[in-house]
This record gives C-alpha cells, structure tokens and sequence, in this order.
C-alpha cells in the first residue's frame, strides 16, 4: 500500500474551484441523451464517506477513479484543499473504515479478505504481518504546519470492531474482537471480549471485559463501562442485560426482546446515563423512539412517533448523549432535527436545493462544518461542506463525473393492489424525455425487486435503474410486503412468504403496467440481486408468462441451505421457514429443486467471494439447469463478493447485462 504512488490520478478532480452558495451541477436541456457507456455507468461514486476533523483542519475520504481506489486525507482551508495522505488499495489490503480521534489523529481499519502473510509500505517502512478480514488498526497522525506526519501500525490477526473512542479518554480506545472460543447450539454462535488499547502506544491493550457464555454484543456508555449484553442462550431464547450506573450487578430483561418483532432496540445512551434511547413496537405499529429507564425497567417518555413509517436511527452526541435528531424512512430518509440552530443551516442549504435530497453526512455539535451530500433520481448528485462560521457552501466533486451530460431518467412514486388488497408501494424510472408516468405508453420494462427481503427501496439515484432507463428501458422497484420501513404489519405479512404472496405483490406489479398500458407485455424481464435474485428466478418458475427473460446476481436457490443451521428464533427461521417443519415447503419454493420448471432463459451472475449467499448457489443451480436442458448462462466474477470489489467485474456485469437483454428483448 503506496503512499505517493498514482496520489495525482486520485486527486486531480479536487482542485476544481470551489465557490461559495454557487450550485454547480449540470443543467439538463430537452437535448437527446448522448448515449452512455458501461464504462460511464460503471463508475464507482467519486467520494466515499468524507469526514471532518474535529478542528476542521483535514477532512477524509475514500477517492475511487476507478480503476483506483485511494483512501485520502486532504488539509482544508477555506475551500483549499491540499493532499496530505494517499493510501491505495492493492490486490492483498484495503481500508475498511476511518475514524477521527481527535484534530490530528485518524483511526483506521486497514482488512482483506483471506488469511496469509502481506506486507505493506507506510511511511516508507515495510511490514509483514498475518491477515484476516481485519488486519490491522493503523493510526495516523495528520502532519500539522512544518512537521511530518506519524503512523503506526497495530497489528490484530481477528476480526476487529471500534466499540468507542472514548471521547473523554484521548489516549484510549475501545475494540471489540472475536473471541477463539465457540460454542455450538442449533447453529455456531461466537462470543465477543471488548480490550482497551491505547492509541499512543499500539499494541498496547488490555482486556477491559472477558468473554461471558452467550454473549455476542456489548454496549458501553461514555466512560466505557459496559452497561449493556445481547446474546442468545442454550436454548436459542434471548439474553438481553442492563446494569445501572455505579452498579456491579446487570438486571436481566430478557422479557423484553421475546416478542421478537415488537421487541426493543437500544440506539444509545442518553444525557442521564442511567436512561437510553430506544426504538419499540411495543405500543404502536410503526417503531417510535422512547426514552426507557434502566434502573425501573420502564419505557418513561415516547419521545418522536411517524403514524406511517419506522424510525430509523438517531444522531447524538457522543460526548453528552444530547439528541440531535431522528430519521424515518420515507420515499427518502427523512430526518426530524431537534437543534432549532441546526434546523436553521439545513434550511438554508435546502433554499439553494429546493428540489433535490439533503442528506446531513457529517455533523458534530462542536464543529464549525456540517457535510451534506446533494442528489435526485437523476442527478448522481455530490457532497458539499456547510461552513457554519462563513454560511458558505463549498462543492466537492461529483459524485459521477462520466454521467455529467448524461439525461437520466424521472422517477414516480406510486402504488399498486396486491392480489388480496394490500397496498405496495412502488417506484417506477421511465427513460428520458417522458414528463409524466400518463405519459408511458407501451414501454419495455425491467421488473427490478430488492434484496434484503427485510429491506426497502427509496425515491433516489440508483446506478442500475438509470443503466437500463437510459437504454430506454421503464423500471418498476416495488416495496413488497416484508419490506422494512413500514410498520409491523406489512412486516408480519412477508414472513414465510418467499416465492409466494411477496411473489405474487410482484407478479400484481406487472399486472398493473399492463393493465394501464405503461408496459409492452411482450418485452418485460426479471431482474435482480440476492432476495432480487431469488425473485427473479421464481419469476422464471412461477410465472414465465409475464417476462422475457430473467437476470439473478447472487440469488437464493437452495432455502434448506440458507435456513441450515438458523435457531427458532433466527430471522431465517422466522422470515423465510423452519428447516424441519416447514422442509416441504421450502423445497417447493427453492429454485435448485424447480430446475425442470424453467420457462424462460436465464443469466446467472455471481462473485466468487460472496459470503452472504454462497457462490455454490449459483453453481449449483446452473448445473441442475442444465442436466434439465434448460436455457441458462453462468457468468462468474472472480474478485467480487455480495458487491463489487473490483471495476472489472464490475463492468463486465453492466456489459452481460446490455448484451443479454438486448437478445432477449428482440
């Protein structure tokens, strides 16, 4: 990992001029489209997960000009910036996150994926050490005027996790690590130690809480004592503990993590620390956040509550556990500040951005900078930072500079009937020039459904939606039940749903194109990632009729195989089946037992380092396909895992994708 090697290629976009409230995104005309490349649409985001210093000297981020991938640390002055550190990704390490100690110091995760002897270069020393997924924590000292900069690396053989900063111990943190010892119930379950280390003098730790039998997670509050353990018994049931400040003894509250979909979740520790902010569907549909009271037991305040969708997260700050606000998910994440000052700023970006989504990326109390990141459904939009001192914008660059003149597709939320009433909520991207969803008038469509399944789509630029709008293909993104975001109810009624009524809410979404002659019934296809994926594939079984075609990257094929292994109590068990009781069902609904059902073709792509849904799923699936003489094609990607590690597989899949749709399509 080179510090000066191809520094000029990462960092040539950040000396564009930078002006102040002057919006500097392109402005799209009724010109035809250019046509846009894979090479284009390819493009990772320039800028990832940029932060500030806590004195707003530096800022940090991951630049990708792929096929570069430079983890970056600039000196900011007044929308100057200065590169001061440049660490690329090699084939052997990469940098899994960054963290701000404190004005000078950065923390950070430096991993790969495999287990043998590397070396890097930092600060022109070479070092070898062993690797897992998390090789190592690697502290940097920003140089400040006239000095060079100082580093270290601390070298960790497991996987690693930052618990704390400690924010008022500056010479400490806290990392969680995986301990060696298991234990084996229904299914492997592993136990977490959480050591103190001192960034001053790497390596130096110790442990500052053992392993306890069933434990998996620990909360600690601000002074780093953990108050609170997650964790699962012998008998698969819940271990959910909380201890009183000044206490020795934890209570038990295991009772209130039973009713597994209702059950609560600790977001943090409040201003008082013996109270925490939670979230709970104890008493409402949709989540609400509470204030609950560890020393009695009892939720004391319902501090936000939206009637129609989930509170999502909050932000505090980490020194006083003061609230600043709560999102919930809408078409877009919505956030609700409670800083009246804050609330202001926000406002005043948003009058420069009346119509685009602002969201806040960095923010701290005690900074002078907020980071915004500004974007639409068809702008790829771009970060700015806020000076708050100044109220000055500055713009970074764009997100997706190779798509600058590029017209992208509008998008349209809207909503359809299921089968027995149930309203979906649906997103459709219709190609470039079309004003209005009245508009569309036999289009080809690309049915695109989530992955997850517990997961949701949003109103939003998607890199995958606009490659296919802007081949003038429509896309319709439906939320089908199961979706997260949405309340309890429409939770509950996706579970042990795979490949049959959250099937069906997609096969009703077809329906409903048709119905209204937006889509040309003889050229739709099936697309999709992981869930997607799955879908896709039942789409090809169950209703071969609809589509033309069907595409599954990383999909399901075996659930006896995904569900292997889960508890009763496992999200697998409870949202897609029980391996025992349930096994009929589960083969009947797994495409790898359907083979011979195949109606249409299909394009199977998968990573080779996937760790989320087996590659052999693919492979396998391929391969009863075929012994059935079925028409299907398997692409393999060989240096990516659930995502894309690497351009070139990258590409190649938007590349297979054109080329076989275009086929299918005809």
């Amino acid at each position: 990992m080179e510090q000066k090697r191809d520094q000029s290629a990462a960092w040539r976009y950040l000396f564009l001029p930078c002006f102040s409230w002057v919006v500097l995104l392109s402005a799209h005309g009724a010109a035809l489209a250019q046509t846009v490349s894979d090479e284009a649409i390819a493009q990772s985001p320039y800028l990832y997960d940029p932060s500030m210093s806590a004195d707003g000297k530096f800022f940090a981020a991951r630049v990708e000009d792929d096929p570069l991938r430079i983890f970056s640390v600039f000196r900011w002055n007044n929308g100057e910036v200065t590169p001061v550190l440049g660490m690329r990704d090699s084939d052997e390490l990469f940098v899994n996150w960054a963290q701000w100690l404190d004005g000078e110091t950065l923390l950070m995760s430096i991993g790969r994926v495999g287990g043998r002897k590397v070396s890097i270069r930092v600060e022109g020393k070479r070092e070898k050490y062993s690797t897992r997924y998390v090789a190592a924590l690697y502290v940097y000292k920003v140089p400040q005027d006239g000095e060079q900069g100082e580093s270290s690396i601390w070298k960790l053989d497991d996987r690693v996790s930052l618990i704390s900063t400690l924010p008022h111990d500056p010479d400490h943190i806290l990392i969680e690590k995986m301990s060696p010892r298991y234990y084996k119930w229904n299914g492997w379950r592993n136990e977490s130690e959480i050591y103190k280390a001192n960034i001053r003098a790497p390596g130096d730790m110790e442990i500052a809480q053992p392993f306890t039998r069933g434990i998996h997670t620990w909360l600690v509050d601000r002074a780093g004592a953990t108050r609170i353990a997650y964790g699962w018994d012998t008998n698969g049931d819940p271990i959910f503990r909380m201890r009183p400040k000044g206490e020795t003894d934890f209570i038990d509250y295991s009772h209130l993590r039973e009713d597994v979909d209702k059950r609560m979740w600790v977001l943090a520790f409040a201003e008082n620390e013996n109270r925490i902010y939670v979230s709970s569907a104890h008493e409402t549909d949709t989540r609400a956040l509470y204030l609950f009271d560890i020393p009695s037991g009892e939720f004391v305040e319902q501090i936000y509550h939206n009637p129609d969708f989930d509170v999502d997260s909050i932000r505090y700050d980490e020194r006083t556990g003061k609230l600043q606000n709560v999102t919930f998910e809408g078409e877009q994440t919505y956030t609700v500040w409670f800083d009246d000052t804050v609330k202001d700023e926000i406002a005043k970006i948003r009058k420069t951005f009346p119509t685009q989504s602002i969201d806040v990326h960095y923010y701290e109390d005690y900074s002078n900078f907020i980071i915004v990141e500004v974007s639409a459904p068809a702008d790829p939009g771009r970060y700015y930072i806020f000076d708050r001192i100044q109220e000055r914008l500055f713009a970074l660059p764009e997100q997706h500079p190779a798509l600058d003149k590029a017209l992208l597709g509008r998008q349209f939320a809207s909503s359809y009937q299921a089968k027995d009433g149930l309203q979906i909520p649906a997103y459709v991207t219709l190609p470039a020039g079309i004003e209005t969803l009245e508009d569309a008038s036999q289009l080809p469509f690309i049915i695109m459904p989530h992955g997850g399944p517990g997961a949701r789509d949003f109103s939003g630029f998607d890199q995958w939606v606009q490659f296919f709008a802007t081949q003038g293909y429509g896309v319709l993104q439906m939320n089908f039940r199961g979706s997260s975001g949405y309340g309890l109810a429409f939770k509950l009624a996706g579970h042990q749903q795979w490949g049959k009524m959250m099937q069906d809410d997609i096969s009703s979404g077809v329906a409903w194109l048709v119905e209204n002659s937006y889509a040309d019934p003889d050229h739709i296809a099936i697309v999709g990632a992981s869930y997607g994926g799955y879908a896709a594939l039942m789409g090809a079984i169950k209703t071969p009729d609809l589509f033309q075609c069907a595409i599954s990257f990383a999909g399901v094929s075996n659930l006896l195989d995904l569900v292997a292994g889960a508890d009763n109590d496992s999200y697998a068990t409870r949202q897609v089946g029980n391996r025992f009781k349930d096994r009929d069902d589960l083969s009947e609904n797994s495409p790898i037992y359907r083979a011979a059902d195949f109606g249409i073709p299909v394009l199977l792509i998968h990573g080779r380092l996937d760790a989320v849904v087996p590659y052999e799923q693919s492979e396998s699936l391929a391969r009863a396909m075929r012994k059935k003489k079925k028409n299907v094609e398997f692409i393999t990607l060989p240096r990516s895992g659930h995502g894309f590690n690497d351009y070139n597989d990258r590409l190649r899949f938007f590349k297979e994708q054109r080329r076989y749709i275009r086929d299918c399509m005809q």
